[in-house]
């Protein structure tokens, strides 16, 4: 009889697959970089990029609901009262989404709603906002839909649950519950996100991430935030920063390693390097099987 096989328990991480992600986020890093230098405009590079870290969160998501029954639906909202991880990448192609659909007013509504959402939020951990029930600036209060569902974050993309009381618990009494979204499609969103981060650290002055609706406060407000951000500055407000988050911390040591295996690529053209491969050697040298990168 043919050997199967073993399948993974839901939230078990495949490892050698999130080494795959991020070593090709390694070799899309170089070519981004390479048509930046050469004079591609950030939106275009990032639409490409978008599409490839949402198909790896939208597989992720996929394989969690064909193990399991979810309880996510349009209109449950109550995942939308939480602080969430976004790079710069995700704020400024739904941004720039939202700028080629909304008229103008009702663009600079949201705008000031941003704004408004990112004061009450400065500093505050998850208990507090969802105490306060205040929900993402995104969210359409009146049909408790995502204004951006088709392009929205990859860890919004995570957030699937098997129970809508679950989440509402979350909510009404954050001290005593929590989120509890199925780890299969946290995981995938979350290394979905990185990706996409890592494959942008050359602009912003290295890796840039943060609270979801500090940063889209800021890409809706200045018109000029995305060429800033593409000439190395970092136009977000440091508070919004996650900087003793694991993420953050692993991320600047990859980007790191990307920008110095694609400098060393560049140097020797006579035997010039797969960054991917070399990236994925690297990875598989410095960090251990038994826990997840993201």
């Amino acid at each position: 009889m043919a050997e199967h096989a073993r399948e993974r328990p839901p939230g078990a991480v495949d490892f050698d697959a999130e080494l795959a992600v991020l070593a090709d986020s390694a070799a899309s890093y170089c070519r981004s970089r390479e048509a930046a230098a050469a004079g591609t405009i950030p939106e275009a590079l990032i639409d490409g990029a978008f599409g490839r870290a949402a198909a790896i969160a939208d597989q992720a998501e996929s394989g969690a609901r064909a193990k399991q029954a979810t309880a996510c639906r349009k209109g449950c909202a109550w995942c939308c009262h939480q602080n969430v991880r976004v790079s710069a990448a995700e704020v400024f192609h739904l941004v720039n989404w939202l700028r080629t659909r909304l008229p103008a007013e009702e663009l600079k509504a949201l705008a000031a709603h941003a704004r408004e959402s990112a004061a009450r939020l400065q500093g505050m951990p998850q208990p507090p906002r969802a105490r306060a029930r205040i929900a993402c600036a995104l969210l359409d209060l009146a049909t408790g839909a995502c204004r951006v569902h088709e392009v929205r974050p990859m860890l919004c993309r995570g957030q699937l649950s098997l129970s809508a009381q679950t989440c509402q618990q979350a909510v009404e009494s954050p001290g005593e519950h929590r989120f509890e979204p199925l780890l299969d499609a946290l995981h995938g969103a979350g290394l979905a996100s990185m990706s996409l981060e890592l494959e942008f650290a050359f602009f912003g002055g290295g890796p840039v991430s943060g609270e979801l609706t500090a940063m889209l406060a800021v890409a809706l407000t200045d018109p000029a935030a995305e060429v800033r951000w593409s000439r190395g500055e970092n136009p977000f407000p440091r508070h919004n920063e996650f900087s003793t988050h694991l993420n953050s911390r692993m991320a600047r040591m990859l980007a790191a390693t990307w920008a110095r295996l694609a400098d060393e690529g560049r140097e020797d053209f006579n035997q010039p390097r797969d960054i991917r491969a070399a990236a994925m050697t690297f990875l598989r040298e410095t960090t251990g099987a038994d826990e997840p990168l993201h």
